[in-house]
């Protein structure tokens, strides 16, 4: 594997590091002994980088824009594949269909959308 010896990978954008004991965590390509498998390519592989926690700025456009886009009676498939292009393209925020469709099944957000329809009705 291309890992250096020190804390981090030699790539500059790599998320593998050493732990406290200086044994390396386990990646792919490796099996939980630390040996190396058999790969078909050489390199550092790298986990995707993403921000696994959603901010409630980020909750808060989200259920602006699902109150929104709902009105398109689009399936759910296709409304948050919507939702994420929108949150890329006007936010700058990187989130997979999945993680939005996962957001919209949560009370908080269901709790959220209704709160900004009672506001936006005058309720």
């Amino acid at each position: 594997m291309a890992h250096a010896s020190s804390s981090n990978c030699s790539d500059d954008d790599c998320v593998h590091r050493l732990n406290e004991r200086g044994d390396r965590y386990v990646t792919a390509g490796e099996d939980h002994s630390g040996n190396a498998q058999q790969v078909p390519t050489a390199g550092c592989y790298k986990r995707p980088v993403k921000k696994q926690r959603w901010d409630i700025a980020e909750k808060r456009v989200l259920a602006l824009w699902h109150l929104k886009y709902r009105k398109r009676q689009l399936p759910e498939r296709t409304l948050c594949l919507l939702l994420a292009e929108k949150m890329a393209a006007c936010l700058g925020i990187q989130r997979s269909a999945e993680s939005i469709r996962g957001q919209l099944r949560r009370q908080e957000h269901k709790r959220l959308v209704q709160k900004f329809k009672r506001k936006l009705t005058g309720q």
